[in-house]
C-alpha cells in the first residue's frame, strides 16, 4: 500500500506529453506512407492507360 496520498506521481505529465508526441510522429509517418503508397499507385494506373492507348490507339 502507497503511504503517500500523492495519487499520481510528478513524472507522469511529462511521461504521458512524451506518449502523446510519439503517437502524433507514428501517425505523420503512417500518412506519408499511405500517401507515398497511392501516388504510386496512380502513376502505375496512368502508366497502364497511356500504354493501352498507345498500342490499342484508344
Amino acid at each position: 500500500m502507497i503511504a503517500s496520498t500523492q495519487l499520481v506521481p510528478d513524472s507522469y505529465p511529462d511521461m504521458l506529453r512524451e506518449i502523446k508526441v510519439k503517437i502524433k510522429h507514428s501517425r505523420f509517418k503512417t500518412a506519408l506512407k499511405i500517401n507515398r503508397e497511392l501516388i504510386e499507385l496512380y502513376w502505375e494506373i496512368g502508366k497502364t492507360i497511356v500504354i493501352q492507348q498507345q498500342t490499342e490507339g484508344w
